[in-house]
């Protein structure tokens, strides 16, 4: 199995998500690893289930707009679609984590609504986005009116009539 070593979010924010998923996960827990992008998170993930004993594919989800970038073997990972609900069961997860995708969605409130219909009682959602108040940020902002890491709508034709990037800072 070969190893993801690059990631799109920074390390700090990796080490404290993948903290938070293992303090809050058993040995009977379900998660689902929403946006998995290349799957650095699902195969640290993974590699701690397996360290407990567990069966990767018994306990983790993996589901993302481009499932073809996927690159981590101990699971599958679901093509998701801008718009599309969760297709999982209600009430299925322990964990659902979602690193930097937030950012990248028209209706986020619906994905909080989903998250939250599909986590079992007491279930918890793990997700981060940019921090647009560092003072990088702020000076960008200052001087072009963009935050860091959010600039305006693409004017490309092939991005005519979708959304692309960074859109809800």
């Amino acid at each position: 199995m070969k190893s993801i070593k690059l990631t799109a979010s920074h390390p700090k924010t990796n080490e404290i998500i993948f903290q938070l998923i293992k303090d809050n996960i058993s040995k009977n827990s379900t998660l689902l690893d929403f946006g998995a992008g290349r799957g650095y998170m699902s195969q640290k993930v993974g590699k701690y289930l397996e360290s407990e004993g567990l069966l990767v594919k018994d306990h983790l989800h993996a589901w993302d707009i481009d499932p073809d970038s996927y690159e981590y073997d101990g699971i599958k990972c679901k093509e998701a679609f801008v718009g599309s609900n969760i297709p999982y069961d209600n009430g299925m997860f322990d964990v659902i984590y979602s690193i930097e995708v937030l950012e990248h969605m028209p209706r986020p409130y619906d994905f909080f609504d989903q998250c939250f219909e599909k986590l079992k009682p007491g279930g918890k959602l793990i997700f981060s986005t940019p921090n647009i108040l560092n003072f990088k940020s702020r000076m960008r902002f200052l001087m072009t009116g963009y935050h860091e890491m959010y600039g305006p709508l693409s004017i490309q034709n092939k991005n005519a009539g979708r959304l692309c990037g960074h859109i809800m800072p």
